[in-house]
């Protein structure tokens, strides 16, 4: 697993999949990259396990092409240059949907 750089937005317990809740931003080498991340564990974990939890399942869905994930683009930078450096399947979907939201 890499050793990498991670910031944790508000962390949430949600009982109904008995799992803790954060946006993970991680330091990556394109930049910042926000992350959903879900950690399973019952309700009495430690603040500090659940903390590590949820940055570990943010970083190992990292290595996972097909996971929910937002690139920050720096204040400055062309959004289209920054979309060329985007994965492919990011490529193929942008062309055949033209980046439009839903």
């Amino acid at each position: 697993m890499q050793d990498l750089d991670s910031d944790i937005g508000d962390v949430r317990y949600n009982p109904a999949t008995a799992s803790f809740e954060a946006l993970v931003t991680v330091e990556t080498d394109r930049g910042p990259v926000r992350i959903p991340s879900d950690f399973e564990a019952p309700l009495d974990t430690g603040f500090h396990e659940a903390v590590t939890g949820l940055r570990r399942a943010a970083i190992r869905s990292l290595e996972q092409p097909d996971s929910l994930r937002s690139q920050i683009v720096p204040e400055g930078v062309d959004p289209d240059i920054a979309q060329h450096a985007a994965h492919p399947i990011q490529k193929l979907f942008g062309q055949l949907f033209g980046n439009r939201a839903a």
